[in-house]
């Protein structure tokens, strides 16, 4: 690449994409092990709660951010569906 292109960095989404994955293991491992559950919905509505409020202390732009998000959607997702599939089935 010449200098006349200036600095350029191909595929940068792919960083983000990893950057993503890394910080959902991160904040699922550390979740689990410290509530010591399986599966996301063996959280409890307190439990989501304590997940909220120590997430609304880190900046907006904080890399735990795609973790948490992840976790509360879907502990909100799957607390959906089971509670609408106990209703319809």
């Amino acid at each position: 690449m010449s200098d006349e292109e200036g600095f350029y960095w191909h595929r940068t989404h792919k960083i983000d994409e990893w950057v993503e994955r890394e910080m959902i293991e991160c904040v699922w491992e550390y979740v689990s092990e410290f509530y010591g559950v399986e599966e996301v919905i063996d959280l409890t509505e307190e439990q989501i709660e304590e997940i909220e409020a120590f997430r609304t202390e880190l900046s907006e732009y904080h890399p735990l951010q795609y973790g948490f998000s992840w976790l509360i959607n879907t502990h909100e997702s799957e607390t959906w569906e089971l509670e609408n599939d106990s209703v319809v089935g």
